[in-house]
């Protein structure tokens, strides 16, 4: 069985993408998200509830934010993994239009974050 890491999985992309994966694949899924913007873990349950009790045993959920390094011990947690999808970013688009800065600041930080813990697990191809 694949297992994946889906980041941003409480944002409005991110919860589309966990059902998605929920009802087309057997993967395990481990959802990351810092649920400090506007993922919510309500978008989550919604998801879990709405699939059968074998699907939901595949999702683990994980509160990080990705702005920060990932630690050894979250780094344990997540365990192996087969493939990333990112979903995960700062996206208030009223807001990012008249202030960008943060908004890019945090986006690029957050994506630095991931790929730098991937290239320290010495993947495949990366």
């Amino acid at each position: 069985m694949k297992r994946v890491l889906l980041t941003g999985a409480g944002g409005f992309v991110g919860h589309h993408t966990l059902e998605h994966l929920l009802v087309n694949t057997d993967w395990e899924i481990v959802c990351l998200d810092s649920f400090r913007h506007r993922g919510k873990t309500d978008r989550i349950r919604e998801v879990l509830d709405g699939v059968s009790p074998e699907a939901r045993e595949r999702v683990d959920v994980l509160a990080h934010d990705l702005r920060v390094p990932i630690s050894d011990q979250l780094d344990w947690r997540i365990g192996a993994i087969d493939y990333v999808i990112s979903m995960a970013s700062d996206s208030h688009v009223d807001r990012s239009c008249t202030e960008p800065r943060p908004f890019i600041e945090s986006n690029v930080a957050l994506v630095l974050t991931l790929l730098e813990w991937l290239r320290g697990r010495n993947l495949a191809g990366l």
